[in-house]
């Protein structure tokens, strides 16, 4: 038989409490007591003098200690915390002891404990703990998937309902304690572009370990965005790790609906491959259409400027809006791997095909001062789409404190849509005044190319950081419609008006960015946050409207008051300069940005449309944070912000694409400027699941945009944006919920 040292033996018991400590406890508003005597069994009397002392095992911090009485005794009563107990005396060796208390056990009685002989092999060491289902890991609400049972061959939503606290909709849309969850990732990198509903609805429960959620600071350039943003990560089991697993399901009615789908992974440590093929007719497959703007997401590879970035992958179209049940075919493949201990390499392919027939009809009723009047439309659709995404990811660990990632990514989308569109102008009087017919052909297919460098430096001193990174952007969307629309305008007679156009339109979208973040603690509740951002965008429109000649039945016609061909320029220089304090249970951050923004816009022969346009903005921003503890926060922010008008906004030419509702530009436009003000309670109670969340935001904008609506005298009508004086919204929002398992 092997002994083992009593020293090797403690170091060993350290190591199994470092592993225990994946189960923390979260009782900091109770206390605890221990109790005790030791005895010494040789001369049947009580140890006087030995020193009993509490060891806090998260930062081996001596909470307390104390020397045993006459009798040999002890007592502590102190905040609960997991602790190492250690009894010492000069004539024995040291025993020790480790206490996890929980809920329903807050008290430890060590009475006659004996105190081990000089040199005595340690033979048995005894450890209280409760393994709970739901507890948090700092500032991680973390989940223990096999505490809640699921069906078998249950996927990942099925575990997600039995969550207290979560909620997912029908559309997998999650919220966690009545607050959306942004993003999903899967061992800390997201499973498949911008669907998160691959990874809940395919992944097996029984693969899941735990399911974390923790909030990470969202870093949108848009000064609007809200300052945090709330993640859920998947962690597979060590099982999972290693193997193959995977899913396979498909259904039919056998008349007109049918899905089928499969799911296979292989992973292995840092080796992970996966793909997905999915075809149906029915919502099941309806992956997240629209859930790009849900999730906050784009084909940016995620947010650098995070301090809590673990990595994420994002893309796909938004195909449909949710109107509808699209036929689908949707397939993807996924790769990463760790090359050597400096370079992992990943890559992410989607590819989503989609068609849809739609038919609407709608009676809609307009009361005006002076008048009244009806709209009767029948609309019907046929569309068809085709995605194409990669991204590719290259992290470089250069040194121990550098690390440099290369974050290349392309889409590529084609678009044929057909559309037949009827509507009525109908008097108060009911009689039709206008009757259209619109049949549009639309063909579109567009690219988006990026690329981002990103440079991370921590320094010698703690917190000190430095990020860094540039970027590049080059899209493009070509589209042509063929514009058919029959009008009868009844007024003192009947005027009959044929439109018959071919519209082609190409616009190219060039971005440069740059983004530096520098992070300086001052002390050990101050820091100092220095911000830049410079950004260059270059855009072109070029719309070319041409009728049809009936003499050669071409088109050859220009028509120039639907034609233009310009280049617009916006530069932003913003700069940020922030001091944050943290201390105990509060945060705050406050600071503002110094932003300008130039706008320039000329035509095809390089000559100004308007005056050059030139703002400078103060925009102050204050965010304070406290926790009550981890279940329970209050917060308030106060933001101010400008907005630009966009290009479409300020293009000085009418749209047509609708004939009936003709958009006409504004080059005359100004930026707005918003204040708003946010106060937010929110409270879990992790045993019952029950919650709230709560919220109250008040905005108040200085020449805010507006949409202008004017009919001309063929009932058509005019949409154009304009700026109005002032407005004022309040927006408050409660939510009130749980669940008992």
């Amino acid at each position: 038989m092997k002994y083992i040292k009593t020293l090797e033996y403690i170091i060993l018991i350290k190591i199994i409490v470092l592993i225990l400590l994946v189960f923390p406890h979260n009782f900091k508003s109770q206390n605890m007591s221990i109790f005790g005597n030791v005895i010494d069994t040789l001369n049947n009397t009580a140890k006087k003098n030995a020193v009993v002392m509490l060891v806090r095992l998260s930062d081996s911090t001596m909470i307390d200690f104390k020397r045993t009485d006459d009798n040999g005794g002890f007592y502590f009563n102190t905040p609960v915390d997991t602790v190492e107990i250690i009894i010492s005396h000069y004539k024995n060796d040291d025993k020790i002891i480790f206490f996890f208390p929980s809920k329903d056990r807050l008290s430890l009685n060590l009475n006659n404990t004996i105190l081990p002989e000089k040199s005595e092999m340690m033979n048995e060491v005894t450890i209280y703990a409760f393994k709970d289902p739901v507890f948090f890991r700092g500032d991680t609400l973390v989940f223990l998937a096999d505490s809640f049972k699921t069906k078998e061959n249950a996927v990942v939503e099925d575990l997600l309902k039995k969550l207290p606290g979560i909620e997912v909709d029908k559309n997998g849309s999650i919220t966690s304690q009545g607050r959306e969850v942004n993003k999903v990732l899967v061992d800390g990198d997201e499973f498949f572009g911008s669907d998160p509903t691959i990874a809940t609805k395919n992944l097996g429960a029984k693969s899941i370990e735990s399911v974390e959620i923790y909030e990470e600071e969202n870093t949108d350039s848009d000064e609007t965005a809200d300052e945090t943003i709330q993640v859920m990560d998947l962690r597979l089991k060590e099982d999972a790790k290693k193997g193959y697993f995977g899913r396979a399901s498909g259904g039919t009615d056998f008349n007109n609906f049918y899905e089928g789908e499969l799911l296979f992974n292989k992973f292995n440590r840092d080796f992970k491959l996966s793909v997905f093929s999915l075809a149906s007719n029915t919502p099941r497959a309806n992956f997240g259409y629209g859930d790009i703007k849900k999730y906050g997401l784009s084909t940016d590879n995620g947010d650098f400027f995070s301090d809590n970035n673990r990595g994420s992958w994002y893309g796909g179209s938004d195909g449909f809006s949710n109107n509808g049940i699209p036929e689908t075919v949707k397939s993807g493949i996924f790769f990463s791997d760790k090359l050597n201990d400096k370079v992992k390499i990943g890559f992410n392919y989607t590819y989503n095909e989609s068609s849809l027939k739609t038919n609407s009809n709608r009676n809609l009723q307009y009361l005006l001062r002076d008048t009244t009047f009806y709209v009767e439309e029948d609309n019907n659709t046929d569309q068809t789409n085709e995605d194409h995404l990669i991204n590719a990811k290259i992290n470089i660990k250069l040194d121990s404190s550098t690390s440099l990632e290369i974050l290349p990514s392309y889409s590529l989308s084609k678009t044929i849509n057909n559309n037949n569109f009827q509507n009525s102008f109908i008097t108060e009087s009911l009689d039709t005044n206008s009757k259209s017919t619109v049949n549009q052909k639309h063909n579109s297919e567009s690219y988006n190319f990026s690329t981002e460098i990103r440079l991370k430096k921590d320094f010698r001193k703690k917190g000190r950081t430095l990020k860094y990174a540039i970027k590049f952007n080059d899209s493009e969307n070509d589209e042509n419609q063929f514009n058919l629309t029959n009008n009868e305008y009844n007024q003192n007679n009947v005027i009959k008006d044929t439109l018959d156009q071919n519209q082609n339109f190409i616009s190219n979208t060039k971005k440069y960015q740059s983004q530096f973040l520098f992070k300086e603690p001052i002390n050990k509740k101050w820091g100092l946050d220095i911000e830049h951002l410079f950004k260059i965008n270059i855009a072109n429109q070029n719309r070319s409207t041409t009728n049809k000649d009936l003499t050669n039945n071409e088109y050859s016609i220009l028509d120039s008051l639907f034609s233009n061909n310009f280049e617009n320029f916006k530069l932003t220089n913003r700069a940020g300069l922030y001091f944050v304090y943290r201390h105990k249970k509060d945060r705050l951050k406050i600071g503002g940005y110094v932003r300008n923004v130039q706008l320039k816009s000329f035509d095809e022969m390089k000559n100004p449309l308007t005056a050059p346009l030139d703002f400078w903005d103060i925009l102050p921003q204050l965010n304070f944070r406290h926790k009550f503890n981890n279940s329970q926060r209050l917060r308030f922010s106060y933001r101010t912000n400008s907005r630009q008008p966009s290009l479409n906004q300020l293009q000085p030419v009418q749209n047509n694409s609708n004939p009936n509702t003709i958009i006409e530009g504004n080059p005359d436009l100004i930026p707005d400027y918003s204040h708003k003000l946010s106060l937010g309670y929110n409270h879990w109670k992790g045993l019952s699941g029950s919650y709230i969340w709560s919220s109250i935001d008040h905005r108040i904008v200085s020449n805010p945009f507006s949409n202008e609506v004017s009919f001309d005298n063929y009932g058509r009508k005019i949409s154009k944006t304009i700026n109005i004086e002032s407005s004022t919204n309040q927006f408050s929002s409660f939510n009130l919920g749980g669940k008992y398992h």
